[in-house]
């Protein structure tokens, strides 16, 4: 029985190998949009306090020492703003 499961593992984790190398990521999670003279425009989802705060994380540890900035729709700023009033403070 063992052999069958060792059996039934490694093909599961082959297909799983082939198929990741097509694998390009999900669309609005940190997508390379464009750049322009050094600038990189890139596009996520993010519109929780915690989704924001680990993507930026993200981000930073992907471009180490690049200055980023935050940028959201203000319709999705109002909207949170008044749910997370407290984790979305701006100055």
């Amino acid at each position: 029985m063992a052999g069958l499961g060792s059996t039934v593992l490694r093909s599961s984790l082959e297909k799983f190998a082939r198929r990741s190398k097509s694998f390009k990521g999900i669309a609005r999670r940190q997508e390379l949009r464009g750049e322009v003279r050094g600038i990189r425009v890139i596009d996520d989802f993010a519109h929780h306090p915690t989704a924001l705060r680990e993507t930026l994380r993200a981000l930073q540890h992907r471009y180490p020492g690049a200055r980023i900035w935050a940028c959201s729709s203000s319709a999705r700023i109002r909207r949170g703003r008044a749910v997370f009033q407290q984790e979305l403070a701006m100055p």
